[in-house]
């Protein structure tokens, strides 16, 4: 069985995955973790293989398909990933659209935890100052100044207004 977790809601994600480890480990599974610089041949060795002290086995792997070559290798060798007693776990931040529609066709599960709100973006605005500037209000103008000479504020207001 393989099952994919993918998204950038962390928190989120990892609870889930939790859930899933804990159902694993009250079933007499032994769990194994590959990360993200395990080889191929590290993911087939668990295919067939069989514990002597556990029932089952389930393998958890951490952006695993990130590199290309892995995933052209999974896309390979899913029908015996997929027949094997061994349980997948891919934990992945986000996979190619083709390979979503791949696994889709091979009907396996794939839960998405991408976060909702984007943050939102605060950038300096150059006519706040020449509005400030009109009020004749310093101190607003002032903090206003200190704001666009700021790391993230935008250089060419500042220039437009040292010009004006």
């Amino acid at each position: 069985m393989i099952q994919f977790f993918i998204g950038d809601n962390i928190v989120v994600r990892n609870k889930q995955i939790q859930k899933l480890i804990k159902t694993f480990s009250d079933s007499n599974t032994q769990i194994f973790y590959l990360n993200g610089d395990s080889n191929e041949t590290s993911l087939l060795e668990y295919c067939g293989g069989q514990t002597l002290f556990n029932e089952s086995v389930c393998v958890v792997t951490h952006s695993f398909l990130e590199d290309e070559n892995r995933e052209n290798f999974f896309i390979q060798e899913v029908e015996k990933l997929h027949l094997s007693e061994t349980h997948f776990v891919f934990v992945e931040r986000d996979i190619k659209s083709s390979t979503k529609t791949f696994l889709t066709k091979n009907k396996i599960n794939i839960e998405k935890y991408f976060s909702d709100t984007k943050k939102p973006i605060q950038s300096f605005n150059p006519f706040s100052l020449g509005d400030a500037l009109l009020a004749r209000d310093k101190k607003l103008l002032w903090v206003l100044y200190e704001k666009a000479q700021r790391p993230d504020g935008s250089k060419e207001s500042l220039l437009f207004f040292e010009l004006k």
